[in-house]
């Protein structure tokens, strides 16, 4: 009767040993399973925060090509501008050049009188012989301002005024000489404006 329950007894034993040995394998088994989602969940935390960061790269960068893009819509709208306002100046310029061309021709067929060879009269010193019955040959010099303004797309600008110097002889020669800095300023407006 005593070997019997003893026997039993072994039995059980080796059933517990068994079902340990088996949840220690199990044990293992999981741990090996977490140890490698453990590693899984590392590898995709680290992929999203480097796409994470890669977003907000490329929104960064997406929103410097935006502002890069308005400032360079804005420059090109201020470059058409001026240049149309340069053309329009151009083709005005072009104009009053061919009415001083033309001007001087007919002033100088219409008077052709011989210049005597006596008194001068200038603006700053008179000189005038005693003999009253000299005829006196004057100099006159006339400035003419140009200004032109024109209007692009509704909006004024304003063109640099050019002074176009007229020397005119009592003989009838007629010399036009032009200011040289004609663009000048408007070249310095350009630059200024598309920096």
């Amino acid at each position: 009767m005593y070997s019997e329950r003893y026997q039993e007894f072994q039995n059980a034993i080796q059933q517990s040993s068994q079902m340990v040995t088996s949840c220690h394998a199990e044990i293992e088994k999981m741990g090996k399973k977490i140890k490698k989602l453990e590693k899984e969940r590392n590898d995709f935390r680290h992929r999203w925060e480097v796409a994470e960061q890669n977003q907000r790269k490329a929104n960064e960068d997406f929103k410097l090509l935006e502002k890069e893009k308005r400032q360079l819509e804005i420059k090109l709208d201020k470059l058409d501008k001026l240049s149309r306002a340069l053309q329009q100046e151009r083709s005005d310029l072009q104009a009053t050049i061919k009415k001083l061309s033309k001007s001087p021709t007919t002033a100088s067929t219409s008077s052709s009188v011989p210049p005597p060879p006596t008194t001068t009269v200038s603006s700053s010193t008179t000189s005038i012989e005693e003999d009253p019955s000299v005829h006196v040959n004057a100099s006159s010099t006339s400035e003419v301002p140009i200004s032109s303004e024109t209007a692009v797309n509704g909006h004024d600008v304003s063109k640099t005024d050019s002074v176009l110097s007229t020397t005119s002889n009592v003989d009838g020669s007629t010399t036009i000489s032009e200011s040289p800095n004609l663009y000048d300023s408007e070249l310095g407006r350009i630059a200024n404006t598309v920096d």
